[in-house]
């Protein structure tokens, strides 16, 4: 007879429309974007369903989507290189190196493999080299000029040994 039932028995007729059950409809929860980093990938955002767990690239729930689609390929290091600056005798240096502008990590090669800090890059200064000149006495005629002690590196004359109290030239006569 191709009637429908709605019991085993066959005492309740009903219709195809009446044995419909609606969809529940996804609940849908956001995950959040996780940005790329230089050496991470991430994730762009996405809703996935609590329900039948299929992950959705719209909050309607239209266009679905998986979680290789979602992914934000790693950024890589973009580095600039920085040149030396020598040590002088009374201030630090710093070694070359290149830092990332993305990250602003610091590293010790071009490739960005090798990460460093101020610290390890740091040049100590070499303190004055300072050679003795001995005092020339004046005479009848031609003025003297007192001891002092100059330092080969930097050219700079000290009055003492330890290279504390700069002089000038005049101040020597």
């Amino acid at each position: 007879c191709q009637k429908i039932f709605s019991d085993a028995e066959g005492k309740h007729e009903t219709t195809e429309a009446e044995l419909v059950i609606e969809a529940k409809g996804h609940k849908l929860t956001e995950v959040k974007e996780v940005p790329a980093t230089c050496t991470e990938t991430g994730k762009k955002a996405y809703w996935k369903c609590s329900v039948c767990q299929k992950l959705f690239a719209d909050s309607e729930g239209k266009h679905e989507t998986t979680e290789d689609a979602r992914v934000i390929p790693a950024k890589g290091h973009n580095l600039e290189g920085v040149a030396e600056i020598p040590a002088s005798c009374t201030a630090t240096g710093t070694k070359a190196y290149w830092k990332c502008l993305n990250c602003n990590k610091l590293f010790s090669d071009s490739e960005g493999k090798n990460e460093t800090s101020f610290e390890a890059l740091t040049i100590p200064a070499k303190g004055h080299s300072l050679t003795e000149v001995k005092e020339v006495p004046a005479t009848c005629t031609e003025a003297g000029k007192k001891a002092y002690w100059k330092c080969e590196v930097c050219q700079k004359i000290f009055s003492d040994a330890e290279g504390k109290n700069e002089t000038s030239e005049a101040e020597l006569v």
